[in-house]
């Protein structure tokens, strides 16, 4: 069994693309953080900086199959949490 930690973002791409939970969970520690602080810089609100992490998170988890796998994946992220701030 592979080390989840040392595993790249193409790698646990994939990985969430075929529904691995352990994989999600690498991204959502990977990320969480800096997501949540990008966030939390534009609205200037603690809770709704984790409501809408938390939203983004869910809403990669049940759209997980639909991820491009080839594309810059903390771009993609952080993107993707823009679209959700406005």
């Amino acid at each position: 069994m592979a080390d989840y930690r040392t595993l790249s973002d193409q790698e646990l791409t994939g990985l969430l693309k075929n529904g691995d939970q352990t994989a999600y969970a690498m991204i959502y520690q990977r990320y969480y953080r800096l997501l949540y602080i990008h966030a939390l810089k534009k609205l200037n609100d603690e809770e709704e900086a984790k409501d809408i992490i938390q939203e983004f998170f869910t809403t990669l988890w049940t759209k997980r199959e639909t991820i491009l796998q080839d594309t810059n994946f903390a771009a993609f992220l952080y993107k993707s949490v823009r679209c959700l701030l406005k």
